[in-house]
């Protein structure tokens, strides 16, 4: 039991935490290591409603999938950590005859940034940029396997049975929408469009009545357009605290009888991995930016090894914090069951960021959560100048790459001109 005050239990701990009236509160909490899981608050108020807010609360995530945009871009060696990204305004046509805008929070740019200082800032125009990147036009689905990896919007893809079919009940993930003659890209269908003929002329003969469904991804995902339970987004998430695997979270470890025979037992299983040791490594070294320097900085005041990410869904419907250390992940949620705005500012970082912060200090002590998170061969580090994305022999940040990603060298050091640039000012 977690230090409170006589007789509370974890759950009570972690529920005094946010008191008001009609707001709902969701925590969950699990071991790294095993999947155990420590705590689970489903809501503010299990006298007033039972509706497990963890496990059945389906909301969108806000940027707290952006760590997932980039850990795909990284997997897929487009990008790496050091990759320079314009956090400018951006635009793009849509098939609804409106153009969509996507904005920073604050509705602030700041010029050219590296991706550790954009995940770091929560950069939106930058994420959605690193997003086209990696798959230019929503084409070959690269952030969507990732994600399914994860087991982002439905069953882990590495654990689904033989002929397991996409639906839209069982993946959620991106929309799906009615297919017409003028739809473009299907990645997927339901049911499925018969072999033998072409998008084109299966299109062409489409009737109003027919009901055909396409799985639609679009350059929202990268915002967290998708709406999700805490305990899949948690469950992603372990990958990046254990390097690459994926912990299952349990809630019983067994059941005894009145006599004390053991009904049922958990059975320990080993993780699988399901993302490359050197990714995940780096999806963790960038999320502990967001915590050293970050939208989550406020997370440091524990002293711990920390990484995490904030998240706010638009008019502040949503605030989420979800945050690691070697031993333990726990994630929180704030907002109305029927989504409203919580008020100007209430972002992740300002309305979950503090639950998190006072919980763990009673889950995870110091002296047990301090050390590194699982490093792996798999990376190399070069020292970075953050102005250019460029490899510089002094005076840089050192960043970690995958194995054959790292930029060349320069020969200089950090602010100064190289040959290029002389030769480009001249």
């Amino acid at each position: 039991m977690f230090k409170g005050t006589p007789g509370e239990t974890d759950d009570d701990v972690a529920v005094r935490l946010w008191q008001k009236p009609e707001v709902e509160a969701a925590m969950m909490s699990f071991d790294l290591h095993t999947g155990a899981v420590r705590s689970m608050v489903g809501g503010a108020d299990f006298a007033e409603s039972q509706f497990n807010r963890v496990t059945q609360g389906y909301r969108q995530v806000g940027s707290t999938f952006k760590p997932i945009v980039y850990g795909a871009a990284i997997d897929s060696k487009k990008v790496t950590a050091a990759t320079v990204v314009a956090d400018a305004p951006i635009a793009f046509a849509t098939d609804q005859d409106f153009i969509w805008k996507p904005q920073n929070y604050a509705g602030d740019y700041l010029g050219n940034l590296t991706l550790r200082k954009a995940l770091a800032l929560s950069k939106n125009t930058c994420t959605v940029r690193v997003l086209e990147t990696t798959d230019p036009g929503m084409n070959d689905d690269v952030v969507y396997n990732f994600a399914r990896k994860l087991g982002i919007g439905g069953p882990p893809s590495g654990q689904l049975p033989e002929g397991w079919v996409s639906t839209p009940q069982t993946d959620h993930l991106c929309p799906w929408v009615k297919e017409t003659k003028d739809s473009t890209i299907c990645m997927g269908r339901y049911p499925a469009k018969p072999d033998g003929i072409t998008n084109t002329a299966w299109r062409a003969q489409l009737k109003p009545e027919d009901d055909y469904e396409c799985r639609a991804c679009d350059y929202s995902m990268a915002l967290g357009s998708a709406s999700l339970t805490m305990e899949e987004l948690l469950r992603a998430y372990s990958a990046f605290g254990t390097g690459g695997k994926l912990v299952q979270p349990y809630y019983i470890e067994e059941v005894r009888d009145r006599d004390g025979n053991i009904l049922e037992k958990h059975d320990a299983v080993d993780p699988p991995q399901v993302i490359e040791p050197g990714v995940a490594q780096i999806v963790n070294w960038l999320l502990q930016g967001v915590v050293q320097e970050g939208t989550a900085h406020d997370a440091s005041v524990l002293g711990l090894t920390a990484a995490g990410k904030t998240g706010t869904t638009n008019d502040e419907k949503d605030a989420w914090f979800v945050g690691m250390t070697p031993n333990v992940i726990t994630g929180v949620w704030v907002g109305y069951d029927k989504p409203q705005s919580l008020g100007v500012s209430s972002t992740g970082g300002h309305t979950a960021l503090p639950i998190w912060v006072q919980y763990m200090k009673e889950a995870a002590p110091k002296a047990e959560n301090s050390g590194p998170f699982p490093q792996t061969s798999d990376v190399e580090w070069a020292l970075i100048d953050e102005d250019t994305g460029r490899r510089v022999t002094s005076g840089g940040r050192s960043y970690p790459f995958l194995k054959g990603t790292a930029p060349e060298g320069t020969g200089a050091a950090a602010g100064q001109k190289t040959l290029q640039d002389l030769s480009t000012d001249m």
